[in-house]
């Protein structure tokens, strides 16, 4: 079966670790002084609350339409940790004034709309939570944790994503290099050492990444870390409920909230799906209330880890053993929803799962004599996404994998088929046409 990888001609773009830049050799500092001298201008070291909201600050500034953003406002001088006073003598922090921003409510749509996205929230946000990263269309920023995994899971900032980052190896970001947002994205990190602060910046650099703010969190801090996240966590909630008192000119109740601290090892997916899914997601939930995927061809299971964070059950098929390597990455609650099947459906096709599922999803795959089969797979009531290069699409490079213009619309005009939405073509980030579809399954069996 073809699979969504770097090394199948019917494969795509977005399990490829070079779609989003190269892997090149990473920075490294070379002495104590020469570290400090060469800290990016972003940086500082994790002091106390003031140092977390200036991270918070530049993780929240919006992006405004041209894709820009200034950088963030320094946040209040913290006193140095009693602990380990010495690890912040050589803070440095220059920065530019800006604009305060907060960030933009996120909701579902069902506006189908190619090239764009709008994202769906996978957690109830409350101030002072920040919002969690989104899609292409809300350009949020990402939030990087490349602490060591004990450290992280020790305590973290809710939205972030685990990232380790080795110096010494010639691809810094692997195994989860494929878990890197995309080439122009824009992040914060916060990393253990200052030479860590330096490496990244410029590995971050060289993928056409704009790094906002890294704030360093030594070892040592770790414990500082976590009581700072609940010391915000609770001012920001103390002060909502004294707005809300005012504003109601009674005496305040308690707000539920988020809290910014998050334990163990879930980590946020910083890439964004197919954009023509991202925005069809709203219309799919209001199609069908069976949260069931079938992702054929799911390559490193992308698209498969970002429904199953919004609380889909997937079962990814592919040829390959390696599918599905993303969900590996994530907590155990995105793993147990996962579940993947090693198949060659080509050469097999009884080997597909049994259905029936809520969503048949088909993304940048196309083996047209098992079509019929694949349709069979949706329950009642429930959804096909169908989306894959068109015709004259440089790669993949053979005719078969490719659709004919009007090709997807004529598969779902049938009288057990009723089409949603449907996007006769657009173009990816790289230039390559794609045709999508949304189709509602209104037979009874």
């Amino acid at each position: 079966m073809a699979t969504r990888s770097s090394s199948d001609d019917n494969g795509a773009v977005d399990d490829k670790p070079s779609e989003h830049a190269c892997d090149c050799t990473p920075v490294t500092a070379v002495g104590a002084e020469s570290e400090v001298a060469s800290l990016p201008p972003q940086t500082t070291v994790f002091s106390g609350p003031g140092s977390l909201s200036w991270l918070l600050q530049a993780w929240r500034e919006p992006i405004d339409g041209t894709g820009a953003s200034t950088e963030p406002t320094p946040g209040p001088v913290d006193a140095p940790c009693p602990a380990t006073a010495a690890a912040t003598t050589t803070t440095t922090t220059t920065t530019t004034a800006a604009t305060a921003g907060t960030a933009a409510t996120t909701s579902t749509t069902t506006t189908i709309t190619p090239g764009a996205a709008t994202a769906t929230a996978t957690r109830t946000p409350a101030p002072p939570t920040p919002a969690l990263p989104a899609g292409n269309g809300q350009r949020k920023h990402g939030l990087i944790d490349a602490r060591p995994l004990v450290s992280y899971c020790a305590g973290h900032i809710r939205g972030a994503c685990h990232m380790l980052f080795d110096r010494s190896h010639r691809s810094p970001w692997a195994p989860r290099t494929m878990l890197l947002p995309p080439a122009g994205a824009s992040v914060c990190v916060v990393c253990a050492s200052e030479s860590d602060a330096i490496a990244i910046a410029a590995d971050l650099a060289s993928r056409t990444m704009a790094v906002r703010a890294i704030l360093i969190v030594t070892e040592t801090h770790d414990q500082a870390f976590c009581q700072a996240l609940q010391a915000t966590t609770a001012a920001a909630a103390a002060g909502v409920k004294a707005k809300a008192a005012a504003t109601a000119g009674a005496a305040a109740v308690p707000l539920p909230h988020v809290s910014l601290l998050e334990v163990g090892d879930q980590s946020t997916a910083l890439w964004s799906p197919l954009p023509f899914l991202e925005n069809s997601l709203g219309a799919i939930e209001a199609a069908t209330d069976r949260r069931t995927v079938l992702d054929v061809g799911c390559g490193a299971g992308r698209d498969a880890v970002w429904l199953a964070q919004r609380g889909w059950h997937v079962t990814g098929v592919d040829r390959q053993e390696s599918l599905l390597s993303c969900a590996e990455f994530f907590g155990q609650d995105v793993r147990d929803r996962v579940v993947p099947v090693v198949a060659d459906i080509e050469a097999d096709p009884s080997a597909l799962p049994q259905g029936p599922f809520g969503l048949v999803l088909v993304v940048r795959y196309l083996h047209r004599p098992i079509i019929p089969k694949l349709l069979a797979l949706a329950a009642p009531g429930g959804v096909c996404v169908f989306a894959t290069f068109l015709m004259d699409a440089v790669k993949p490079r053979r005719p078969q994998f490719k659709l004919e213009p009007g090709e997807l619309e004529a598969i779902f005009t049938r009288d057990d088929w009723q089409i949603l939405a449907s996007a006769p073509r657009f173009l990816l980030a790289d230039g390559r046409p794609m045709a999508a579809i949304v189709a509602a399954h209104t037979g009874s069996t």
